[in-house]
């Protein structure tokens, strides 16, 4: 992908020259910009080789975290101290910290322990990126721009990784938005990225005081805002217009209430406005030209009903019901997507599982429980009653709301709905986002309410926690590496089984790692998967012990019962072959091949009189 490599140098460089009234006091600061920069990047890296371009960005946030806690455990200061001390002295911490021990603790009970221990580390990632932003952020004065600048410098390498995909696309017969990929890989996620970052760009265009500033905003508001619209991600504009109406009418209560500068708040609603209408009306002339549904009819589709959700209402109908019928030992961290089979087997069709149940709040108390889902919702309620406190008491000291503290709700937003509808806590792209986000809204906050007085924790219980922290950070990026190998590996294994070819040798076989992961990012067992190759070559008692085995570890999906029932067929063993056809069509119906080999179990068992 085009200009992945130029991101550090793109981002440094926007981030230098694009105001000058970031100050720095000093270069001992420096380290803290560079880090709160590579956090960010994390969205920029591509697949690597791998099946899903997830593996590389958790090892990378895991990397930048391993080397943000090493600053901090090798350059002590005050300042960090004392940012631990408030921290520690708030309630968020302890909320965070019994979500994540809470899911850890789910590997004791989880369907497959396994994808527990694979999903780990990426809740540790996402809680001391988090943990870390903060840290980063706590001593730095304009904190508020500095995250501005860096959203703003990764919004320009993502427009231009849009574009790029733009035109080439218009280049061939039949225009397709799912080839817009960008920078993340997938069209929703691209969209939901962009979307998360127009408050930055609203923010910055009514307080940049420079006309090349204002016009280069006004320029870019306008392609961020026409590239959402032209992905079709409903979310995304769906959240996007909530925050434009929301930003406007902003604009249109500052008017009434501060009629010196009127004239400066017409200009200043006339160049929000302008953007978003020139897109809509490029959307729909372009639109137009392909035969394409246009942004208004994407804004008609939005309704809440089953016919127009695609699925989300099953799914989060199946998450209830199991929590209902699990509400404290739940599926385990990881394993809704194989929870959710049994749940969900009428409209699940072949071996397509709902792997997620497409709300991330549904889909933690799916797989953690209500303890675990409690936590993880009050999470984003304590940072909301942050948000409304910081305003309220800033209105009634000031009698006016902070635009800068304005600026904090719109992305919590757009954040909010999309975690409603998709699921940004598995994407390390939004996850960076958050993590900052986050970092920044906490930093403000607790720097604010927090006694003058309090006390920095002493050298050696900070050295504890950055200690501790690097002792599961450590193993938790092994297991990304493990993760992003087996991603590698998988490629080829699932394009035979989807292409009904299975051409692969039993050496290429054995370096197919089957235990950690032992189920492929669809859900499927790599042991069965290799039962199939195991009995062409003629290792039919092998083969048979790992389709069952691979029914252990994915007991819902059953595909090595289908496998085991085509082998006793070919055997001859038509009872046998009965027994679990009929097991894997029973529990899995809307599956072709398990049609197939019942209906072809059932005939070869009338011939000889047993049905």
């Amino acid at each position: 992908m085009i200009l992945v490599n130029k991101a550090p140098f793109l981002l440094v460089y926007f981030f230098v020259i694009f105001e000058k009234n970031i100050t720095m006091n000093s270069n001992q600061n420096l380290p803290n910009y560079i880090l709160l920069i590579l956090y960010i990047i994390t969205g920029s890296l591509g697949n690597n080789g791998a099946i899903d371009i997830l593996a590389p960005q958790w090892v990378y946030l895991g990397a930048v975290n391993i080397l943000t806690c090493l600053f901090f455990l090798f350059n002590p200061n005050s300042s960090a101290n004392t940012g631990l001390s408030k921290l520690f002295k708030s309630n968020y911490i302890y909320v965070y910290l019994f979500y994540f021990i809470w899911s850890g603790l789910s590997y004791f009970y989880a369907i497959n322990s396994t994808e527990t221990l694979l999903n780990i580390p990426r809740v540790g990632n996402t809680f001391f990126a988090v943990f870390f932003c903060f840290l980063l952020l706590h001593n730095l004065e304009n904190k508020v721009q500095i995250i501005n600048r860096i959203f703003l410098g990764f919004l320009i390498f993502e427009l231009s990784s849009f574009y790029s995909d733009f035109f080439t696309e218009l280049e061939t017969p039949d225009f397709t938005a799912m080839n817009l990929k960008g920078v993340a890989g997938n069209k929703n996620i691209t969209s939901a990225s962009i979307a998360f970052k127009i408050p930055f760009v609203l923010f910055s265009l009514i307080s940049a005081s420079r006309k090349l500033v204002k016009t280069i905003l006004f320029i870019m508001l306008f392609l961020a805002t026409f590239a959402i619209s032209i992905l079709y991600a409903r979310a995304a504009i769906l959240s996007s217009s909530i925050v434009f109406i929301i930003f406007i009418l902003f604009l249109i209560f500052t008017l009434f209430k501060n009629k010196k500068d009127k004239r400066k708040n017409i200009a200043n609603i006339g160049l929000t406005l302008t953007p978003y209408l020139l897109a809509i009306l490029v959307n729909i002339a372009f639109t137009n030209s392909q035969k394409k549904g246009n942004i208004g009819s994407q804004l008609e589709a939005i309704e809440f009903t089953e016919q127009s959700s695609n699925g989300r209402f099953q799914y989060w109908g199946d998450a209830y019901d199991y929590v209902n019928d699990n509400p404290i030992i739940a599926s385990g961290l990881g394993n809704w997507k194989i929870a959710s089979i049994s749940y969900g087997k009428e409209h699940v069709k072949g071996y397509t599982v709902p792997y997620h149940a497409h709300n991330d709040f549904i889909h933690v108390f799916a797989e953690v429980g209500i303890l675990g889902g409690i936590a993880y919702l009050s999470l984003f309620l304590i940072l909301t009653f942050y948000l409304f406190r910081l305003l309220y008491v800033q209105r009634k000291e000031d009698g006016n709301t902070d635009f800068s503290l304005f600026l904090l709700v719109l992305p919590f937003i757009i954040y909010g709905i999309d975690a409603g509808l998709n699921f940004p806590v598995a994407r390390p792209l939004m996850q960076s986002s958050l993590a900052l986000y986050m970092g920044l809204l906490l930093s403000i906050y607790l720097n604010r309410f927090s006694k003058n007085d309090v006390k920095p924790f002493n050298k050696i219980t900070s050295k504890l926690i950055f200690g501790l922290s690097l002792l599961l950070l450590i193993p938790g990026i092994v297991i990304h590496i493990l993760s992003f190998q087996s991603l590698k590996q998988q490629g080829v294994l699932l394009y035979e089984f989807n292409s009904g070819k299975f051409n692969l040798s039993l050496s290429q076989l054995e370096e197919i790692e089957d235990d950690f992961p032992n189920l492929t990012e669809t859900a499927m067992p790599i042991k069965a998967m290799k039962a199939r190759y195991f009995y062409l070559n003629n290792l039919k008692e092998k083969a048979h012990e790992y389709a069952q085995l691979g029914s252990k570890d994915n007991p819902q999906i059953y595909f090595g019962e289908n496998l085991r029932a085509q082998f006793f067929l070919q055997e001859q063993k038509i009872d046998s072959a009965y027994h679990y056809s009929k097991l894997a069509f029973y529990n899995l119906p809307n599956n072709m091949p398990h049609y197939n080999i019942y209906m072809n179990a059932i005939d070869c068992s009338e011939q000889i009189g047993r049905v």
